[in-house]
């Protein structure tokens, strides 16, 4: 059952991480370069819209910012793909949640 990225059981034993792991994430949706500077392997099924729908639901749900920045730049200004749209987010919160774990080790 997915699980909002700082819900992870990891985070969950070290509130201190979890919060501000949230607080990066819930960060990322209030920069456009976010979603519109190109990513290098970005393309990894591990960014896919596609296997992460669950996630993306709970992330929207969790962030309103993410709903407007979405229209914005995909739908009112088609600076970028609904597709690019997510992978280059999907791909920043990977990349917080990775450095988090390591930083826990």
């Amino acid at each position: 059952e997915p699980v909002l990225p700082w819900d992870l059981p990891e985070f969950v034993a070290s509130p201190m991480y979890q919060s501000m792991l949230q607080s990066d994430i819930l960060q990322l949706s209030k920069d456009p370069e976010t979603f519109l500077k190109a990513i290098e392997g970005c393309e990894d099924e591990r960014y896919s819209p596609n296997s992460n729908a669950k996630m993306i639901v709970l992330l929207r749900k969790a962030d309103k910012q993410l709903q407007t920045i979405r229209f914005q730049l995909v739908q009112q200004e088609g600076k970028i793909d609904d597709d690019h749209f997510w992978r280059n987010y999907l791909f920043r919160v990977f990349q917080l949640v990775d450095n988090y774990k390591r930083t826990m080790e």
